[in-house]
């Protein structure tokens, strides 16, 4: 996993005004910083997909955006392989166990497309690491041998 920084102070402020404060920028700037550390080999950047309805009101996927500047960046395409197929409360409101049991089937991988051997999952913040972990057990169902992370912040461990 390679983890841009820690997801406190201005990191933390830089994220919520990305995503509540609908500042698309920033997300770019958060994939440049990542774009800025030496990356560990990978087939596809795989961004983490929201559901319609929080794509809609917040106008972009940070996650999306981020994975894209990378791809600019290394010459890695982007793979929207990994579709969100429930709508679930937002991760951030809900505490460790129940971050587990609420994204819980909330993803599926597309039909038809082809996946590579490794792939990167993309995200802008991990926590406990339930959405990590959700995608890549399905990834891994269809045959992907390695799975990595790249983020930009990570809550501190306590």
């Amino acid at each position: 996993m390679t983890v841009y920084t820690d997801y406190a102070g201005a990191a933390r402020e830089l994220v919520h005004a990305m995503k509540f404060g609908h500042f698309k920028g920033l997300a770019v700037f958060a994939g440049e910083l990542i774009g800025g550390l030496s990356l560990p080999h990978t087939e596809a950047f795989l961004p983490v997909p929201l559901s319609k309805e929080r794509l809609i009101k917040r106008g972009f996927n940070q996650s999306y955006v981020i994975a894209h500047t990378l791809s600019r960046k290394w010459g890695v395409p982007v793979l929207q392989a990994v579709r969100r197929v429930k709508n679930t409360p937002p991760q951030s409101e809900l505490g460790r166990a129940e971050r587990f049991k609420n994204i819980k089937g909330a993803f599926s991988i597309e039909e038809g497309i082809s996946l590579p051997r490794c792939v990167t999952i993309v995200d802008d913040v991990m926590t406990t690491g339930a959405t990590l972990n959700e995608i890549a057990r399905l990834l891994k169902q269809k045959g992907v041998i390695t799975v990595k992370a790249i983020l930009f912040a990570r809550t501190p461990e306590e």
